[in-house]
C-alpha cells in the first residue's frame, strides 16, 4: 500500500520534471539555432516557447525579435520588440528602441528612426549601437 501511495503522489511530480526538462532542451536547442544564424529554426523553437510552454522569459522574446528582425521580418520583430516594451525591463528597453529605430529608419520613417535612438540612450546611456545610430541620422 505504502509504495502505491508513494507511486500516486510522485506522478505529478514527474511530469512536471519531465516537462521541465524538455523546455530546457528546447531553450538551449533554440539558443545554439540562434547563435549559428540558423534564425528560422531559432524563431520557430522561441515562438513554441512562447505560445505552447508559455514561457515569459525576456531573453527568450528577445532573441526571437532579433532572429525575426535578422530575417527581415519587421512587422513580426516590432511586434516582438513592443510586447518587450511593454514588460519594462532595462536594458532590453533601450536594445528594443534601438531596434525599432532601425526598422523604422530602414523604411524611410528618419524623423521616428532618430525619436527611437534618442528614447534608448535615454533609457540605458551605455547603449553605443543607439548612440551611434543617433548620430549618423
Amino acid at each position: 500500500m505504502k509504495v502505491l501511495l508513494i507511486i500516486l503522489f510522485s506522478f505529478p511530480f514527474w511530469n512536471t520534471f519531465q516537462e521541465t526538462a524538455m523546455v530546457n532542451s528546447m531553450r538551449e536547442s533554440a539558443y545554439t539555432a540562434y547563435q549559428n544564424k540558423d534564425y528560422r529554426k531559432a524563431i520557430a523553437e522561441y515562438e513554441e516557447l512562447i505560445n505552447v510552454h508559455h514561457s515569459t522569459d525576456i531573453r527568450i522574446y528577445h532573441n526571437l525579435g532579433t532572429a525575426y528582425f535578422r530575417t527581415l521580418q519587421y512587422k513580426q520583430a516590432e511586434k516582438v520588440f513592443r510586447k518587450i516594451i511593454s514588460m519594462n525591463e532595462v536594458p532590453y528597453n533601450s536594445y528594443c528602441y534601438n531596434n525599432l529605430g532601425i526598422i523604422y529608419f530602414r523604411s524611410g520613417q528618419y524623423d521616428k528612426a532618430q525619436k527611437h535612438f534618442k528614447l534608448a540612450l535615454s533609457l540605458y546611456p551605455a547603449n553605443e549601437e543607439a548612440r551611434f545610430n543617433y548620430e549618423a541620422t
